[in-house]
């Protein structure tokens, strides 16, 4: 289900941020990244509101967890890039289209 308009109820807690991209790279990641314009989109849990984000980028990892790069308001006039893990304070808007770019990262050389 997508949802045009903001849930109707906060979540429990608030979404979880990712660790730095170095930290990424050293677990093993496959990345997709989505083009402006046709970006899927989701609605962010902060502030004690809900805020439109388009998702930028979309980090899956070989244990199944998953974190969304995505573009939020921080203020009235500006954004700002957070990376969160999937889960309680993220709910999807709309899927956008397909990535235009896949990378992966090999962990098998350690």
């Amino acid at each position: 289900m997508f949802y045009w308009e903001p849930p109707s109820t906060a979540p429990a807690i608030d979404p979880i941020e990712a660790p730095s991209r170095a930290e990424r790279a050293i677990r093993g990641v496959r990345t997709d990244v989505y083009s402006t314009g046709h970006e899927p989109a989701a609605w962010v849990w902060s502030d004690g509101a809900w805020h439109w984000a388009s998702i930028r980028a979309r980090h899956c990892y070989p244990d199944g967890s998953v974190e969304l790069q995505v573009r939020v308001p921080q203020d009235s006039a500006s954004l700002g890039e957070r990376t969160y893990r999937w889960g309680p304070g993220i709910v999807l808007a709309h899927p956008g289209s397909r990535a235009t770019s896949t990378t992966a990262v090999d962990t098998s050389r350690r």
